[in-house]
């Protein structure tokens, strides 16, 4: 009767082997949570994606604008000696591709009794025919004046003659404080960057 009941205290008393149930529990709870990082982690990177995704691009456009230039060439800036019955000449030609051409200046003579000269813009029929003494058609005609500005329209792509004259004086020299200038436009081009138009890829 003991002995049956020394063994059964034993077998009361004997260590019991631990659940596995318990580790099984513990790693899902560790993958669960993990599981939750990585959606998350995932969730933040697809959203950054689609906000750069979505950032505004600046889109530059060049555009080719024409515009006229004024231009200014000088014919004659100084004194002119003209000799009695005589003349000096000047030429000069606007491009063919120059708008808006005319000569600009002024002139003021001293010497002989008048202190006067004559000046002409002509082109070069209107020089031949006027050097061999007939009469012409001009694009500029001052008149025997003392002094006075020159602002006459001319053609351009064409040979022209600015002409002091004092053939109409027989004794007396001249002398002529002249300035003149040629004055024309030409087109050219300009490349301009509009401000950047915000474009806002889909």
């Amino acid at each position: 009767m003991s002995c049956s009941s020394s063994i059964y205290v034993e077998l009361l008393t004997e260590p019991q082997p631990k659940s596995s149930k318990g580790k099984y529990i513990g790693a899902g709870i560790a993958i669960a949570v993990i599981g939750v990082i990585m959606i998350v982690w995932l969730s933040g990177m697809s959203a950054t994606i689609n906000s750069s995704s979505k950032s505004p691009v600046a889109n530059v456009e060049n555009k080719i604008i024409p515009q006229n230039v004024e231009r200014r060439d000088n014919i004659i800036n100084g004194i002119i000696g003209v000799d009695a019955g005589g003349y000096q000449f000047y030429s000069f030609s606007a491009p063919s591709e120059a708008s808006g051409a005319k000569v600009e200046g002024s002139y003021t003579a001293s010497g002989g009794s008048g202190n006067d000269i004559k000046i002409y813009i002509l082109d070069e029929t209107g020089f031949t025919n006027w050097r061999n003494g007939h009469q012409v058609n001009t694009y500029y005609n001052s008149g025997q004046l003392t002094t006075g500005k020159i602002d006459s329209n001319v053609p351009v792509g064409k040979t022209l003659y600015l002409v002091y004259d004092n053939t109409f004086s027989t004794f007396s020299n001249k002398h002529v404080t002249a300035k003149a200038d040629l004055v024309y436009s030409m087109q050219s081009f300009v490349v301009r960057n509009d401000s950047p138009t915000v474009i806002v890829s889909p």
